[in-house]
C-alpha cells in the first residue's frame, strides 16, 4: 500500500550549536538519500522554507515504523496510507453488489 508520509522537523530538540546541528541534519540528509537510492523511499521532498516535507513509500507498517524511528526524536510525523485509484474503483464496484 502506498503511504504518504509527512514530517516536520522539532526545532525544540535540535542542537543550538551550529556545527553540530550541522553534523545532526548532515546525517539525516544521508540517511534519506539511501532510502531514495534504494527505492525504499519512492518520492521525497522539503518546503523551499525548510523544517517540513514529505516522502511516498509503499513499505508495510513495520518497515515505515523502523524508518521513521531513526529520525526521532528530531522529526515529527504524520503516517496517511493510500489507496490507488484502481483500489478505489474495486472498492466502489464492490459496494454495488
Amino acid at each position: 500500500m502506498v503511504t504518504l508520509i509527512l514530517w516536520e522537523t522539532n526545532y525544540s530538540l535540535m542542537p543550538t550549536d551550529p556545527e553540530e546541528r550541522m553534523k545532526l541534519i548532515q546525517s539525516q540528509i544521508e540517511m534519506t538519500k539511501k532510502a531514495v537510492d534504494s527505492g525504499q523511499i519512492k518520492m521525497w521532498g522539503i518546503s523551499p522554507g525548510g523544517g517540513s516535507g514529505f516522502s511516498v513509500t509503499e513499505g508495510d507498517a513495520k518497515e515505515i515504523f523502523a524508518g521513521t524511528a531513526m529520525y526521532a526524536p528530531y522529526t515529527k510525523f504524520v503516517v496517511k496510507p493510500m489507496l490507488s485509484i484502481d483500489e478505489v474503483i474495486d472498492v466502489m464496484k464492490g459496494m454495488q453488489r
